[in-house]
């Protein structure tokens, strides 16, 4: 962190002059260990109290949240894909006043998403009505074009704006600084806090995992093999990727499946076995697999919630810190494969991860809640924000409205056009990585 304190606070206390912070909205115990590396000094807040082996809100505070079932206000959710309307649809019964916003450049499945459950939505201008009623607003991926735009029209309206944490597995550091735009953040457990430095944030845990319970084993499970490699990246090597992972499975012997993003671009010409996905399906297609193989992606935390084994393949290095630096033990890693290979024959017959002792202690305060209340940690975070006026001294980054405007033409405008043009597309790849040196993906 940027200074060496670090403070934990509850509702109603006084944010630091110095160093970051962070809001517990529950009562459960956090443990002292997972914040030793925040800061070379913890403070807490009036109403936070220290206890064997970590902190925990004291018993005035809780009994207040245990008060607070729903947000008293109108909330504008943001929502930039399927997932984020999954996600939302968890918090918004909650809520006195919702208006769901869509894009209005381009359409990542959120539209039909709200659709399918027979939700009204609008589409993101301007001169929105739902602007001048907002109390607040919650976006998940506020470093992304027209999110940008949309954050600067909810301030020309005084309506703050909160990101909440899309994944366990967000890499914070450096471009496009994700959760770095809005005004706040809510996030996902401690572990978020390793990488995550902002001023003031709320841990919440994230209701995207609401639901998610370990499974048992089907008669015949097989591997699940998780292709995500969205808007095209890593397009260089995403292919072999694939094809490696097929090859690691046919050694081991084992049944596969591959479940493809909705917005994946690799070339899956010739690939057998393939099930189309989205964020409405996938957990059911873990539920038949007894492993994962994964590149960057946060369905490795999702698989081990239901009580599945996990392995990160990296063979081409990427460079997702996440993943890389997991420390509990429960992610298996292979870079090859032979040694992938080697992982999927053996987990066959090895005890799956939840009976490692302390794995629900872990997800429960580290990584997001287990316990199916991260919607209501939500809820009662939005009624903290508005009610102890925590929405003001922003550290939010800022770029201006014309930059902001300008990469929405540019980007979701201009640029799909463009790509349409064979002929086009093929002498800007010549000149992005012959003439200009991009690092290939």
């Amino acid at each position: 962190m940027s200074d060496d304190v670090f403070t934990i606070l509850g509702p109603g206390d006084a944010l630091p002059e110095q160093g970051c912070a962070a809001m517990l909205v529950d009562d459960q115990v956090y443990a002292a260990g997972s914040f030793d590396r925040l800061g070379a000094r913890i403070e807490l807040g009036d109403r936070v109290e220290s206890m064997e082996g970590g902190y925990r809100l004291k018993q005035d505070a809780i009994e207040q949240l245990a008060r607070v079932a729903t947000f008293d206000g109108h909330i504008l959710f943001f929502a930039s894909d399927d997932t984020h309307v999954n996600t939302m649809l968890r918090i918004a019964p909650q809520c006195r006043e919702v208006t769901f916003v869509v894009h209005h450049t381009v359409d990542f499945g959120a539209r039909a998403a709200l659709e399918k459950q027979g939700v009204d939505c609008v589409i993101h201008r301007r001169a929105m009505e739902a602007l001048r009623t907002a109390d607040i607003a919650l976006i998940g991926n506020d470093n992304g074009t027209e999110e940008q735009l949309f954050i600067h029209h909810c301030r020309q309206q005084n309506v703050p704006v909160v990101s909440l944490q899309e994944a366990v597995n967000m890499d914070f550091e450096g471009p496009p600084y994700r959760m770095q735009w809005a005004g706040r953040t809510f996030i996902g457990g401690t572990h978020a806090l390793r990488y995550h430095q902002r001023a003031f944030s709320v841990l919440t845990g994230n209701p995207r995992y609401d639901d998610i319970r370990p499974q048992p084993l089907p008669e015949n499970p097989y591997v699940l093999i998780n292709c995500n490699f969205t808007f095209g990246v890593s397009r260089d090597w995403s292919r072999a990727w694939l094809d490696q992972t097929i090859e690691a499975a046919k050694r081991a012997r084992v049944e596969y499946r591959i479940t493809v993003h909705p917005r994946d671009e690799t070339d899956l010409a010739g690939v057998e076995n393939i099930l189309d996905s989205n964020a409405f399906v996938v957990h059911d297609q873990i539920a038949g697999c007894y492993a994962l193989v994964s590149r960057d992606s946060s369905l490795p935390y999702e698989a081990l919630l239901m009580n599945r084994h996990v392995v990160y393949y990296n063979p081409f290095h990427e460079t997702e810190r996440c993943l890389n630096e997991d420390d509990t033990g429960l992610i298996h890693k292979a870079d090859d494969v032979e040694a992938l290979a080697e992982l999927l024959d053996g987990l066959r017959e090895t005890a799956l991860p939840l009976h490692e002792s302390g794995l629900a202690e872990m997800f429960q305060t580290y990584f997001t809640g287990i316990d199916g209340k991260n919607f209501l940690r939500v809820v009662r975070a939005l009624q903290v924000m508005i009610d102890g006026n925590y929405v003001e001294r922003s550290d939010a980054r800022r770029a201006s409205y014309g930059s902001a405007w300008s990469r929405v033409m540019v980007h979701n405008v201009l640029r799909p056009r463009l790509r349409r043009v064979t002929a086009l597309r093929v002498i800007w790849k010549f000149l992005k990585y012959r003439v200009f040196r991009y690092p290939v993906e």
